[in-house]
């Protein structure tokens, strides 16, 4: 990759991953080759003989590191600005598509699809162009062009045989996730809002007469008419012209009419806020805010009938409390009230100042919640790092608990072996986590950049790149819909929540799981790229009150891969405990 070309890994590791993490601060959606230089440490490391000879590989990047988040800090939280992610994409209400430099369609939004009948994999022919060079020539200038710059203004007919319409594209120089050259294919929006025109102004330094020529241009007045209502000289205008162009470094009306169709839909984007999910209106889910005698709360929700067996569910990070049909279907049959906390810095639950001690406190208030509302003895139920939580929890309700089960758990990560039975992708977190803690704020903030500016799909499917079961699941729309839903919530009031939780997971919580005397199950799919078969058996071979099954066809989203099974698991639990 031409942007990386002065980074090798073999020659410099620890000066690769300072200038790796100052890249990243800028170009977020390049996390993944941070994360990748950073699992090659690691792997070396944890290769090394156990006697303390190894050095620190990251004794001399931490203040980088921690500078790079500054960075990053100082930017904001900046959300779809990668033009070139399938989010940013999907999410415009007009067609548009992404091309590579040689004329195929990478990804086409639903609009596309509908109104042109363009297709992913197939060439990209318009009806002909109307300025700049063919449209071939204009891709091929695609690598050596600005990010954002506009290419060239294209014409399309509809798909429909009997109309004669045409629709007018710019297209722009964007980049993918790895930061390869892709063009980008959008309508070109002219309606002239006064609110985004005084940005637009405020944000290039316009006098208000460049802006009244502007918006003449880009509304399609013209010169001639806008001098003829103000009675000016139309020289006058036309210099008026000359120096908006001079200020934005444009050559001509077509590129400013194609700059503020930009920045009238990248300002629109902006102003919706975050990822309209419907965390708080969806009719099958309801939620309340509890406040513990300490004054810390507690965010969380329930699904199924009100009088139902109550069942804690302590949720993952990628899919939060977002429940497919399925799952809430497998739920009603099994009579069960799922009672879903959001853990300290998720959603609306309250953070600690400190990390230490905070999961005991977190369990106490969730016991006083269960004492509020009349609930003696529960299930516990959760998934992946949730069962670090989960763990503290029923070690302090002791008999109270009837019973544990961990769903492609997280378990304390006391043997380097570990490791090798994850996939290169799953691992980095925990290796982050088990070795180099004070790390992860960094990443965790960068993944937070990288999918703020659009780029979530793609990191999901970076994620999960080794797991064809997951990432089929994570194709579907609902599922997408899903892990936005949890990501809005889990990153509402910042990265802290998070970076805590996977830094748990480093640290050997063995003690906690020792002081649990209820039933543990612990189960994964066969196929789960995290903690796998091999690793629970490993857990649980020497606690006799600790069992583990393997769910087949399905891997880390057993939950919503085969949920008959998992609540069967529970079901039986239950009836063994009464």
């Amino acid at each position: 990759m031409t942007l990386l070309s002065d980074i090798n890994a073999d020659k410099d590791p620890q000066s690769d991953l300072v200038k790796l993490a100052y890249m990243v601060a800028i170009k977020p959606h390049l996390h993944h080759v941070l994360a990748d230089a950073i699992d090659r440490q690691l792997e070396a490391h944890i290769e090394a003989p156990v006697d303390g000879s190894q050095p620190d590989p990251f004794a001399g990047v931490l203040e980088h590191f921690e500078a790079a988040h500054d960075l990053l800090d100082r930017r904001g939280r900046k959300q779809n600005t990668g033009a070139g992610s399938l989010r940013v994409l999907e999410t415009d209400p007009q067609p548009g598509l992404l091309l590579d430099p040689s004329g195929r369609i990478v990804a086409v939004n639903p609009a596309g699809a509908e109104r042109h009948g363009w297709k992913a994999g197939e060439r990209f022919v318009p009806s002909r162009d109307t300025s700049g060079p063919p449209l071939s020539e204009s891709l091929s200038l695609l690598p050596a062009s600005a990010l954002d710059a506009t290419i060239c203004i294209v014409k399309v007919e509809d798909a429909d045989p009997d109309s004669l319409a045409e629709h007018r594209y710019v297209l722009t120089r964007t980049e993918d996730a790895d930061g390869e050259p892709l063009g980008r294919l959008s309508a070109v929006s002219l309606t002239w809002l006064p609110d985004i025109a005084f940005q637009f102004q405020e944000s290039f330094g316009l006098s208000p007469a460049e802006l009244r020529v502007t918006q003449a241009i880009v509304t399609g007045q013209g010169l001639n008419a806008l001098a003829q209502e103000r009675g000016r000289a139309i020289g006058t205008l036309r210099n008026q012209l000359k120096s908006v162009l001079r200020k934005l470094g444009l050559s001509s009306q077509t590129e400013l009419a194609c700059l503020y169709s930009g920045y009238l839909r990248l300002a629109r984007h902006e102003s919706r806020g975050d990822y309209g999910h419907s965390f708080r209106n969806t009719p099958w889910r309801r939620h309340d805010l509890f406040t513990a005698p300490d004054g810390g709360t507690i965010d969380y929700n329930e699904i199924g009938r009100p009088g139902a067996r109550p069942v804690l569910f302590f949720h993952p990070v990628i899919l939060g409390t977002a429940l497919a049909e399925p799952v809430r279907r497998a739920a009603e049959v099994a009579r069960v009230r799922v009672i879903s906390p959001l853990r300290p810095g998720f959603g609306k639950s309250s953070i600690d100042p400190s990390a230490d001690g905070e999961l005991d406190r977190f369990a106490a208030r969730l016991k006083a919640m269960l004492d509020d509302q009349g609930i003696d003895r529960i299930q516990v139920m959760a998934e992946n790092t949730g069962f670090i939580a989960a763990s503290y929890t029923c070690a302090l309700l002791g008999d109270r608990a009837l019973g544990l089960v961990g769903v492609s758990p997280a378990v304390p990560l006391t043997e380097r072996a570990f490791f090798k039975t994850m996939s290169r992708q799953q691992r980095n977190l925990y290796y982050i986590a088990r070795y180099a803690p004070r790390l992860m704020p960094m990443i965790i903030r960068s993944i937070v950049a990288k999918c703020d500016s659009g780029f979530d799909e793609e990191w999901i499917t970076e994620h999960f790149q080794d797991s064809p079961l997951d990432l089929e699941l994570m194709e579907r729309e609902e599922f997408k819909r899903a892990a936005r839903e949890a990501y809005a919530v889990n990153y509402a009031v910042g990265v802290e929540g998070v970076t805590r939780e996977f830094n748990a997971t480093g640290r050997d919580w063995t003690p906690v799981l020792d002081r649990i005397t209820c039933p543990i199950t612990l189960t994964t799919g066969f196929a789960s790229g995290q903690f796998g078969p091999d690793v629970l058996r490993k857990v649980a071979e020497t606690r006799p009150n600790m069992r583990v099954e393997i769910i087949e066809r399905a891997a880390y989203f057993v939950l919503h891969q085969r949920p008959d099974e998992v609540f069967r698991l529970l079901t039986e639990q239950f009836e063994a405990a009464a």
